[in-house]
């Protein structure tokens, strides 16, 4: 990425003409405009003209900030499928209370899978139309989000296998066993 302030695309030039500096282009669907107002066109390209005349000022990147952002995203659902709604989810309602229950938690979960789908293509559209440094953002935020819950999900199945074998090493009695025994 040449200009961090652009998309990470190669349809985007990294030092922008006067109409998208300005606002006054239409961009692709009205989009990805800077709109400062107050700027003299001549100034502008007085001052902006030599520089997007060079040869650096081809593209300003390759869609690999968006790439990277889509695919950490779609890891960040995989590792943790319980907030999508497929293991775990929803807990169901007690028996005999609210009728249809059943119904609204199968629905919430049907539309938290769906959700676990557009996310990470929802976040690609912003990574794509947005500035790198939102995408940079976007990127850095999803790996400590991956690795702090990799540590933490690390620490807790330690945690719970110490806890399994205190459990299987603790014997429970009925008090019926404990009475023969007491009998012997």
């Amino acid at each position: 990425v040449k200009n961090i302030f652009m998309a990470d695309t190669p349809w985007t030039k990294p030092v922008p003409d006067f109409g998208f500096f300005s606002g006054t282009s239409g961009g692709f669907l009205g989009i990805g405009r800077i709109g400062v107002k107050g700027v003299d066109s001549v100034d502008y390209e007085r001052i902006m003209g030599p520089i997007e005349a060079t040869e650096n000022n081809g593209v300003n990147g390759f869609l690999i900030l968006p790439l990277l952002c889509l695919a950490l995203n779609i890891l960040m659902i995989k590792l943790n499928p319980q907030q999508a709604g497929q293991a775990g989810g929803m807990p169901s309602s007690p028996m005999g209370f609210g009728d249809g229950s059943d119904s609204a938690a199968k629905s919430a979960q049907a539309s938290s899978k769906v959700m676990m789908y557009v996310m990470p293509v929802m976040m690609f559209v912003f990574a794509l139309f947005y500035s790198s440094a939102f995408n940079l953002y976007l990127v850095i935020s999803s790996l400590f989000s991956i690795s702090f819950n990799l540590t933490y999900n690390a620490v807790f199945k330690k945690k719970d296998k110490i806890e399994e074998e205190t459990t299987a090493n603790t014997t429970y009695m009925r008090k019926s066993e404990y009475e023969a025994m007491k009998k012997k």
